[in-house]
């Protein structure tokens, strides 16, 4: 995933979170799952029974075509920017 792919994840979690509804929780645990799948196991034959929330996205590119090591780091950018986003959002605290 080049840096532009990587920008372009971090535009739609800033967008969804200026809408906050259900697609930002979604993100927020897809991200989650794929950081613990990434960090965890990287074995693509355990998302069905330990990361089930991937299940629809063994064949995606983000599973298979792209490394541990940079699906972490963008599964961090995306939680990261999430954050950013709610923190200053004062009508949610």
């Amino acid at each position: 995933m080049n840096s532009s792919a990587k920008l372009q994840a971090i535009y739609l979690a800033q967008k969804l979170c200026r809408h906050i509804d259900g697609a930002t929780s979604a993100l927020l645990g897809v991200s989650e799952t794929l950081l613990e799948f990434s960090l965890h196991s990287n074995n693509i034959e355990d998302i069905a029974t330990n990361y089930p929330r991937l299940k629809d996205f063994e064949e995606s590119a983000i599973i298979k075509g792209i490394a541990a090591n940079i699906r972490v780091e963008t599964a961090l950018l995306v939680m990261a920017s999430v954050y950013a986003e709610v923190r200053a959002r004062m009508d949610l605290l």
